[in-house]
């Protein structure tokens, strides 16, 4: 769907379409090109009541919340946001979702509560975030803060098979220790296809050193920014 306004798809999602298990939904920008399809929990309601055979979901908008997704499209499996450089939300809760397989996040400024996240998605096999190999200029920013509990996770994800993440490394306390960097070659051995940055803003950093080892894996890059 495409073309259409906020309101103009709003009232499809109260049309019965239980056979649809695919959908891509693109607001009409020029219609409302500040808001760009913020979009309600009513929205999703609907669409869950209405389209309750829908498994893989596309659309683009800012201040979508993935929780609404989640918790009203039950039998979803994969989910594809455009967030126009926007940040990513999430609400921690207690439900789990492990038929979600899949989930692509495209033009986000920021990725909140990551490590949550991943705890309620246990089945997933790809994370994308921002997924060009070689992205443009604009794209190039970390979407989420380095941890080691987050590398943790991540490389306990037992069925991930493809992950494009870029970390932000904030200061001297993340340094790479030898524990942090088997985890990370545990996490690329797993990976069919991967492309791992860690953006920081010293060179003297010594989490960029130990890193250097990993220069001979093409997809995972080390970046110094200034």
């Amino acid at each position: 769907l495409g073309s259409y306004g906020e309101e103009e798809i709003f009232h499809l999602t109260l049309t019965p379409l239980h056979n649809i298990e695919k959908i891509q939904i693109f607001f009409d920008e020029e219609e409302e090109p500040q808001r760009a399809g913020a979009i309600s929990e009513v929205f999703f309601e609907n669409m869950g009541r209405n389209w309750s055979n829908l498994k893989e979901l596309e659309i683009s908008g800012k201040r979508v919340l993935i929780n609404n997704a989640l918790e009203h499209l039950e039998k979803l499996q994969k989910l594809e946001i455009d967030l126009h450089h926007s940040n990513f939300y999430f609400h921690h809760n207690s439900s789990t979702y492990p038929h979600m397989t899949s989930l692509i996040i495209l033009q986000v400024e920021q990725v909140l509560n990551l490590p949550d996240l991943l705890k309620i998605m246990p089945n997933l096999k790809e994370l994308l975030f921002n997924q060009s190999i070689n992205p443009p200029d604009d794209e190039t920013k970390a979407v989420t803060f380095y941890s080691n509990f987050l590398l943790k996770s991540l490389a306990k994800m037992e069925f991930l098979e493809k992950l494009f993440i870029s970390f932000k490394i904030m200061s001297a306390k993340a340094i790479a220790s030898d524990n942090e960097i088997m985890m990370l070659k545990q996490l690329c051995s797993k990976l069919k296809k991967f492309s791992i940055s860690f953006h920081q803003n010293s060179a003297n950093l010594p989490f960029n050193n130990h890193l250097l080892e990993f220069h001979e894996l093409k997809d995972l890059n080390v970046e110094i920014l200034s």
